[in-house]
């Protein structure tokens, strides 16, 4: 890891009610190998999403707006793998925001789901012009892992599905023994 170090100060008052100054270290990591996993990898994602997720996670001290674009990067081939294609039958190119559009028509069930890969593309066009925060990168990262969450766990369809067996067999899912 390396990166930079400032003291900084901070002007308190004593037990006695007497100013103090009171100094610590500040540490701004600007380089980390291996790059530390913002958003968990899991072996069910598309590899292309891992690799632009491990690809994104080495700028992310370094260059947020690079950062930010990576992750954008990463819900285009997350809608490549849904075979959402980048082409109109014409052989034109489709925006992001159409084919995340596509998407939601085409998988209902992740319909929320789109929404949120739409916040994603618009942080990554701000990405693109300006300077982002590591703030905002952190929350991209938040929200795609949500999206990888939800569509490669259904943690939310797995928890229906006991629900309604609990429920089925009023909380008696065991055989007494």
């Amino acid at each position: 890891m390396t990166g930079m170090e400032a003291i900084d100060e901070e002007f308190v008052r004593g037990q006695r009610g007497e100013p103090e100054t009171e100094y610590f270290s500040v540490y701004n990591p600007q380089f980390i190998s291996p790059p530390i996993r913002i958003v968990p990898l899991n072996e069910k994602y598309p590899k292309f999403v891992k690799e632009d997720l491990i690809s994104s996670f080495q700028v992310f001290w370094t260059d947020s707006s690079a950062c930010g674009n990576r992750i954008r990067v990463c819900v285009e081939n997350l809608l490549a793998h849904f075979k959402i294609s980048k082409l109109t039958p014409k052989k034109k190119f489709k925006s992001l925001e159409s084919r995340i559009k596509e998407f939601k028509v085409q998988y209902p069930k992740y319909e929320t789901l789109a929404n949120n890969l739409l916040a994603i593309k618009w942080m990554g066009n701000v990405a693109s012009h300006e300077e982002i925060s590591r703030e905002d990168v952190a929350t991209a990262y938040q929200i795609f892992g949500f999206v990888l969450d939800e569509i490669f766990h259904n943690r939310k369809e797995q928890m229906d599905k006991m629900s309604r067996l609990i429920i089925k067999k009023k909380g008696k899912t065991k055989k007494k023994r």
